[in-house]
């Protein structure tokens, strides 16, 4: 009986997270759902994107790790320290390594200069210009150009106090609390480009990303954290999952961009199973025999499931949106073993439910139903179930 209600729309399933038990992941590929479940899947699945141009490959890599540690846990030669507290972990502090690129919100780290850490903006300003131009508080006017425009210099003057400098093309100076580079000129126009990047100085004391700066030094930044179970630092979200003897078991998402440059070349073996082919300037990615769209995400671990009965699966099972889109859903409640009647009316418009139910096939693990009256609901499930551990059997989300 169960068998027929499946092969009639096509489902995706993944295989998740250790701390569910393994469950997997069903959805239903047409429809919105399958879009809105993509932060369900960036949470548990590791995936990769690519664009392209002129002949460089940019590569993005969102990985999905699970580490072990005992009471130190070590990241690109950086470390956190942390405790354990019946079943939860304390993060006690970051020793982040300065000699790895460090990123810390829009900030990335500049230099180290005495006592300070000295943080650059990720995105500068930018100004064309033959004459003058502010940024912040500063009047930046230009003073003198060089015949082969390799070189300007420019007067920096703020309230009663200026300074000139000389600006080499390509090259970056560092003024107090910004940082400028004259980038680019137009010989026919007369005029200079100039970026302008943000500085900002941070002592013992101070703040980064809410925590608070403890020491600084020639290798390490220390901050104290103080988070339960769950952290975010750099590009790094740690989160802890369980704990296995006297180890404790960390979730860790991090993000990466590589850069391949592919002139002159047709073919680049990336990773195992994944090449580049470069076709006359324009370049393909592909996963052993699937060809990656551009800018398009392809998670590992997915595949398409047609008609089998996942019921009776050894493993905890999660299913995304209700009776109409999800024929799992529809046969649950049903059989009544789901006593949330989901409907286009209830729980109503743009809410959304949360169901954990024993499986009735296989009583030793759970289904988890994410559903509401419409997309808005479903989604909202879905958030709230990447952001919650679920402990009741209906949670209702507004």
């Amino acid at each position: 009986m169960i068998k027929k209600l499946f092969i009639i729309t096509i489902l995706t399933i993944l295989p998740s997270v250790l701390a569910m038990s393994n469950p997997i992941i069903v959805v239903n590929k047409s429809t919105v759902d399958y879009i809105n479940s993509q932060p369900l899947l960036d949470d548990f699945y590791s995936y990769i994107k690519y664009n392209s141009s002129n002949n460089t490959l940019y590569l993005f890599r969102h990985n999905v790790d699970y580490i072990f540690a005992d009471d130190i846990l070590y990241l690109d030669n950086s470390k956190i320290t942390f405790e354990r507290d019946n079943n939860s972990v304390v993060f006690k502090y970051l020793y982040v390594n300065v000699s790895n690129p460090i990123i810390l919100g829009n900030y990335k780290l500049y230099k180290i200069e005495d006592d300070y850490i000295i943080l650059k903006s990720n995105n500068s300003e930018e100004f064309i210009t033959n004459s003058s131009f502010s940024y912040k508080e500063y009047n930046i006017s230009i003073v003198l150009v060089s015949l082969d425009y390799s070189n300007v210099i420019v007067n920096i003057s703020k309230n009663s106090s200026s300074e000139s400098i000389k600006l080499n093309l390509g090259k970056p100076y560092y003024y107090k609390d910004f940082e400028i580079i004259y980038s680019n000129y137009s010989k026919y126009s007369k005029k200079l480009q100039f970026k302008v990047y943000d500085i900002k100085k941070i002592s013992v004391g101070n703040y980064i990303d809410g925590y608070k700066v403890v020491d600084i030094n020639s290798k390490y930044v220390e901050l104290e954290v103080n988070k339960t179970n769950k952290i975010k630092f750099l590009n790094y979200l740690i989160e802890y999952i369980k704990s296995v003897g006297n180890y404790s078991m960390f979730k860790v998402i991090y993000n990466k961009t590589e850069v391949y440059n592919l002139t002159n070349k047709e073919l680049l073996e990336i990773d195992n199973n994944l090449y580049a082919i470069n076709n006359n300037g324009t370049i393909y990615l592909y996963y052993k025999d699937r060809k990656i769209d551009e800018n398009k995400k392809l998670h590992f671990g997915l595949e398409d499931i047609y008609g089998i009965n996942l019921l009776k699966i050894d493993r905890d099972i999660i299913l995304i949106g209700g009776p109409v889109v999800n024929k799992y859903v529809r046969y649950l409640i049903d059989e009544g073993y789901l006593k949330v009647n989901i409907t286009n009316n209830y729980p109503g418009k743009g809410k959304g439910v949360i169901a954990k139910i024993k499986n009735p096939y296989n009583n030793k693990y759970y289904i988890y139903v994410l559903a509401g009256s419409d997309r808005v609901g479903t989604k909202k499930a879905i958030e709230y179930f990447i952001s919650n551990r679920i402990n009741k059997n209906i949670i209702f989300v507004n």
